[in-house]
Protein backbone atom coordinates (compact mmCIF):
# COMPACT_ATOMS: atom_id res chain seq x y z
CA UNK A 1 0.00 0.00 0.00
CA UNK A 2 1.45 3.34 -1.00
CA UNK A 3 0.48 6.77 0.24
CA UNK A 4 0.76 9.99 -1.72
CA UNK A 5 0.84 13.48 -0.30
CA UNK A 6 1.32 16.74 -2.14
CA UNK A 7 3.28 19.76 -0.98
CA UNK A 8 3.47 22.95 -3.03
CA UNK A 9 6.02 25.61 -2.18
CA UNK A 10 7.03 28.83 -3.80
CA UNK A 11 10.74 29.31 -4.40
CA UNK A 12 12.40 32.68 -4.29
CA UNK A 13 16.03 33.65 -4.17
CA UNK A 14 18.84 35.54 -5.79
CA UNK A 15 20.33 33.54 -8.65
CA UNK A 16 23.27 34.32 -10.92
CA UNK A 17 24.31 32.95 -14.28
CA UNK A 18 27.39 33.36 -16.45
CA UNK A 19 26.14 34.31 -19.88
CA UNK A 20 27.45 32.31 -22.83
CA UNK A 21 27.67 34.62 -25.80
CA UNK A 22 28.44 32.38 -28.78
CA UNK A 23 26.20 34.14 -31.32
CA UNK A 24 26.23 37.69 -29.98
CA UNK A 25 23.92 39.65 -30.16
CA UNK A 26 21.29 37.03 -31.01
CA UNK A 27 22.05 34.59 -28.18
CA UNK A 28 19.19 33.17 -26.13
CA UNK A 29 20.28 32.28 -22.61
CA UNK A 30 18.77 29.36 -20.68
CA UNK A 31 18.59 30.08 -16.94
CA UNK A 32 17.92 26.84 -15.04
CA UNK A 33 17.32 25.88 -11.43
CA UNK A 34 17.68 22.22 -10.45
CA UNK A 35 15.58 21.14 -7.46
CA UNK A 36 16.24 17.79 -5.81
CA UNK A 37 15.61 16.06 -2.50
CA UNK A 38 17.87 14.39 0.04
CA UNK A 39 15.54 11.40 -0.16
CA UNK A 40 15.64 8.72 -2.85
CA UNK A 41 12.80 8.25 -5.33
CA UNK A 42 11.16 5.55 -3.20
CA UNK A 43 10.38 8.33 -0.66
CA UNK A 44 10.10 11.57 -2.69
CA UNK A 45 9.24 12.22 -6.34
CA UNK A 46 9.31 15.82 -7.54
CA UNK A 47 6.83 16.61 -10.32
CA UNK A 48 5.60 19.86 -11.85
CA UNK A 49 2.08 20.83 -10.83
CA UNK A 50 -0.15 20.38 -13.90
CA UNK A 51 -2.69 22.87 -12.50
CA UNK A 52 -0.32 25.68 -11.45
CA UNK A 53 2.24 26.80 -13.99
CA UNK A 54 5.72 27.88 -12.98
CA UNK A 55 6.44 31.55 -13.50
CA UNK A 56 9.20 34.07 -13.02
CA UNK A 57 8.77 37.61 -11.69
CA UNK A 58 10.01 39.69 -14.61
CA UNK A 59 9.94 42.90 -12.56
CA UNK A 60 12.53 41.47 -10.15
CA UNK A 61 14.94 40.64 -12.97
CA UNK A 62 18.04 42.76 -12.21
CA UNK A 63 19.29 43.41 -15.75
CA UNK A 64 15.95 44.19 -17.36
CA UNK A 65 17.41 47.28 -19.10
CA UNK A 66 19.87 45.07 -21.04
CA UNK A 67 18.13 41.68 -21.18
CA UNK A 68 14.59 40.69 -22.08
CA UNK A 69 13.18 37.86 -19.96
CA UNK A 70 10.63 35.65 -21.71
CA UNK A 71 7.37 34.83 -19.92
CA UNK A 72 7.51 31.13 -20.82
CA UNK A 73 9.00 28.76 -18.19
CA UNK A 74 9.90 25.13 -18.97
CA UNK A 75 9.77 22.36 -16.39
CA UNK A 76 11.30 18.91 -16.74
CA UNK A 77 11.18 15.92 -14.42
CA UNK A 78 14.04 13.42 -14.50
CA UNK A 79 16.08 11.12 -12.30
CA UNK A 80 19.77 10.95 -11.48
CA UNK A 81 21.66 7.94 -10.19
CA UNK A 82 22.77 8.12 -6.60
CA UNK A 83 26.27 6.92 -5.83
CA UNK A 84 27.79 5.95 -2.50
CA UNK A 85 31.52 6.40 -2.04
CA UNK A 86 34.03 5.26 0.54
CA UNK A 87 37.59 6.42 1.16
CA UNK A 88 40.21 3.76 0.42
CA UNK A 89 43.20 4.08 2.81
CA UNK A 90 44.85 0.81 1.76
CA UNK A 91 46.82 2.24 -1.16
CA UNK A 92 50.54 2.57 -0.79
CA UNK A 93 50.60 6.13 -2.08
CA UNK A 94 49.84 8.99 0.26
CA UNK A 95 46.82 10.15 -1.75
CA UNK A 96 43.38 9.04 -0.58
CA UNK A 97 41.16 7.71 -3.32
CA UNK A 98 37.40 7.51 -3.51
CA UNK A 99 35.94 4.20 -4.61
CA UNK A 100 32.38 3.58 -5.62
CA UNK A 101 30.52 1.12 -3.42
CA UNK A 102 28.59 -1.28 -5.59
CA UNK A 103 24.96 -1.45 -4.65
CA UNK A 104 22.50 -4.12 -5.79
CA UNK A 105 19.50 -1.81 -5.74
CA UNK A 106 19.03 0.96 -8.28
CA UNK A 107 19.32 4.17 -6.24
CA UNK A 108 17.85 7.28 -7.89
CA UNK A 109 16.89 10.80 -6.89
CA UNK A 110 14.11 12.81 -8.44
CA UNK A 111 15.14 16.12 -10.05
CA UNK A 112 12.87 18.93 -11.19
CA UNK A 113 14.44 21.42 -13.60
CA UNK A 114 12.83 24.84 -14.06
CA UNK A 115 14.18 26.92 -16.97
CA UNK A 116 13.44 30.42 -18.20
CA UNK A 117 14.95 32.14 -21.23
CA UNK A 118 16.37 35.59 -21.88
CA UNK A 119 17.96 37.45 -24.76
CA UNK A 120 19.71 40.77 -25.27
CA UNK A 121 17.29 43.71 -25.21
CA UNK A 122 18.33 45.56 -28.35
CA UNK A 123 17.31 49.13 -29.15
CA UNK A 124 15.59 47.83 -32.30
CA UNK A 125 13.17 45.92 -30.04
CA UNK A 126 12.27 49.12 -28.22
CA UNK A 127 11.22 50.76 -31.48
CA UNK A 128 8.87 47.90 -32.49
Amino acid sequence: MSTMSTISKGLSGLFGEKLELHHFPSDVQHLSIFITSLFLDDKVILIPDPYRFSEVNREAFVDQQEWSLYEHVDTEQRYIKDFLFRIDDDDEDDGRQMKEISNKEDRKRSVLTVTCHTDLYLKEKQNE
